[in-house]
């Protein structure tokens, strides 16, 4: 064998290894899992009844990416995990992403995902929860994703966190209110986090259709009537030749 043919096997072995050691693509590692190691069903075991929290995490990871890992039981078990305070923070996070990659399908979890949400010793399980929710629209959850986006330093109760308060503010973008845009319009004057306010923004703009700026005050009107929705650009027209539609992100108001 050639030193140039020696030198490309292994490195082909070091790939391979790598994707099968857990260094890939969590859906290719479950792919490989799946078709060498262990069944759903011992997955389901490990991810509940394993000693070690790094196995549950990872068994909850796993299985997600099968191609039944976000069927109905699945997705029971996974808001079973989420809403459990006693488990490991990083257990429930691995559960509320697999919520979260199941779209409208874990509507009937919202529930679950909003306890996450309320979670106080963890930002990293109310992170998570506040992803998800940004996956999976549910009118209930509205007042608790506007209670998290502010911040107020003489309330006990408030979001410290940033990484929280501006995937909350994200989530708000899937509900077009007046009362989601006035929350957001009172987050542009947040001195704690610019990456709370840049949000807080990118959002009201996708909700008005048009970017006001950066002063609260400008949004004002809309905190009482919403412009008529912005047409959006159908997949097959991306220059909006012929569906009309602009840009979706809405253009500058320099009035």
């Amino acid at each position: 064998m050639t030193r140039k043919a020696t030198m490309c096997s292994w490195l082909a072995a070091a790939i391979g290894c790598a994707v099968l050691g857990g260094c890939g693509h969590p859906s290719l590692v479950g792919l490989a899992k799946g078709i060498f190691y262990e069944s759903n069903a011992t997955l389901g075991w490990r991810a509940f009844e394993a000693e070690h929290a790094d196995q549950r995490r990872e068994a909850v990871i796993e299985l997600s990416y099968r191609w039944n890992g976000l069927g109905p039981a699945a997705l029971r078990a996974y808001a079973r995990i989420a809403k459990t305070t006693i488990e490991e923070p990083t257990v429930r996070c691995a559960a509320l992403r697999a919520l979260g990659l199941a779209d409208a399908d874990a509507q009937p979890h919202v529930d679950d995902i909003l306890s996450a949400l309320a979670e106080r010793h963890s930002r990293h399980v109310r992170w998570d929860a506040a992803v998800a929710l940004n996956s999976i629209p549910a009118d209930k959850a509205v007042e608790d994703l506007k209670k998290r986006v502010l911040w107020d330093p003489k309330d006990p109760e408030a979001e410290r966190s940033p990484d929280v308060r501006l995937s909350c503010a994200r989530a708000l973008r899937n509900y077009r209110r007046t009362d989601v845009v006035a929350v957001l319009a009172q987050a542009l004057e947040d001195d704690e986090d610019y990456a709370v306010r840049h949000e807080a923004h990118e959002t009201l703009v996708v909700l008005v259709g048009i970017d006001r700026g950066w002063d609260r005050a400008d949004w004002e009107p809309d905190t009482r009537k919403l412009p008529p929705p912005r047409p959006t650009r159908a997949w097959w027209d991306p220059l909006g030749l012929f569906t009309g539609g602009g840009d979706d992100r809405g253009g500058r108001d320099d009035s």
